[in-house]
């Protein structure tokens, strides 16, 4: 029998469709609730024919393209509406919904055939990256860049210690595990419909996590730099499940030189039971798994405090020496609302955090480099931040 990857939970007929397949010769491994659950199945399972409908939630034209590549994908139309919806995104073989399953399971079959047969293969959608290549190596470094409440910004700092990671030669990965506010691709100017984190995570629920399956689920943005991008809403933070993302991680250190992480402020602890997951649960479970841990805060007094007040939810996950980065510190003249460096340091010694500090220059590097979807080195390779960034990827990733 065919396998088949069915992703119309908007169809009524999914259920009898289910039933019929047999008849027809296939056989229906999984059922899919939304795109990233497709891309996970699909990445898993790369032989199996995939059957879509136009409801599937945030199915776009860059998904269709992905799990495309090298199969056939066979969009399913309840009306002339939707036939042309699937067609906009790019979907070539389409079968009308019958009435009767079993009609409609035999023409997928036979279209299905059709596709193999004629060597259907399309590739990905215009505009789309290529399936990104993992090789296996030696264990990578995870640096976990983390901040208190406030965007202090963790971001930045992570975005431009990849940067400069890559631009040494480096091979980097950048994983969004910020379930509160994920902007890692917002920030490098990029549209994720599906999180390939979330994505990531179910091949390692489905027991299918391997380097080529999670090689379909990233992004290269460019050469050498690699992102598995955040939840795609805030509410899907219990999607990732703290022990498949301990995986994913794990698998990531073997095939990359260095993980960057981008982690939540929200480190507070929580009840996590049969029937919930706190949200922050994605936060407390990378930051055990880093062998650098940079605490980034702001350089005003509100940066301090805060920082004194997350400290002791911090150290209570923390498995080794955590670093603090001060950042947006004025270099030429007292910012109103900025203490000293000594008076800054004075305030966080006094909450007890005793830490090796680093410092980071105000810049509107940082805030061109956003709005350009650009690090702060693609954009002003000269710039003080960047330099000072550079310097810092070289303290927590020496060689």
């Amino acid at each position: 029998m065919t396998a088949v990857v069915l992703a119309t939970p908007d169809l009524e007929i999914e259920p009898l469709l289910v039933r019929a397949a047999p008849i027809a010769g296939l056989r229906v491994v999984r059922r899919c609730v939304d795109a990233a659950e497709l891309l996970a199945t699909a990445a898993g399972d790369p032989d199996a024919l995939i059957v879509l409908s136009v409801g599937l939630p945030r199915l776009s034209a860059a998904i269709v393209g992905q799990v495309a590549r090298g199969r056939v994908v066979i969009g399913l139309a309840a009306s002339d509406a939707e036939h042309s919806r699937l067609r906009a995104l790019g979907v070539a073989s389409i079968v009308a919904v019958h009435e009767d399953p079993e009609r409609t399971a035999r023409e997928l079959a036979r279209v299905a055939a059709e596709g193999r047969a004629g060597g259907h293969a399309p590739g990905p959608a215009v505009g789309h990256e290529a399936e990104v290549a993992l090789e296996l190596g030696e264990c990578g470094l995870v640096v976990v860049a983390w901040g208190p409440q406030g965007a202090p910004g963790r971001t930045t700092v992570a975005l431009g210690i990849a940067d400069a990671l890559v631009r040494r030669g480096s091979r980097v990965c950048l994983v969004d595990a910020d379930t509160f506010a994920p902007s890692m691709a917002l920030a490098l100017g990029m549209v994720e419909d599906a999180s390939g984190l979330v994505a990531a995570c179910r091949l390692a629920d489905m027991g299918t996590l391997r380097s080529d399956s999670l090689g379909a689920v990233m992004t290269e943005v460019r050469p050498g730099l690699l992102l598995l991008s955040g939840v795609s809403a805030p509410d899907r933070g219990s999607d990732v499940r703290p022990a498949a993302l301990e995986q994913v991680i794990e698998v990531l250190r073997t095939c990359v030189d260095v993980v960057v992480v981008d982690a939540g402020f929200c480190l507070e602890a929580a009840e996590d039971t049969v029937w919930s997951r706190p949200r922050n649960a994605v936060e407390r479970a990378v930051v055990p798994l880093a062998d650098h841990l940079l605490a980034v805060a702001d350089s005003s007094a509100f940066g301090a405090v805060r920082l004194a007040l997350a400290w002791p939810d911090l150290q209570a996950l923390a498995t080794g020496p955590v670093e603090v980065v001060r950042n947006r510190v004025p270099t030429r003249s007292r910012r109103a609302g900025v203490p000293s460096r000594r008076s800054w340091l004075h305030a966080v010694h006094a909450a007890g955090i005793e830490a090796h500090l680093h410092e980071l220059p105000a810049d509107r590097t940082a805030a061109r480099a956003w709005s350009h979807g650009l690090t702060a080195g693609e954009l002003a390779p000269r710039s003080r931040l960047h330099h000072a960034l550079t310097s810092l990827a070289a303290h927590v990733a020496p060689g």
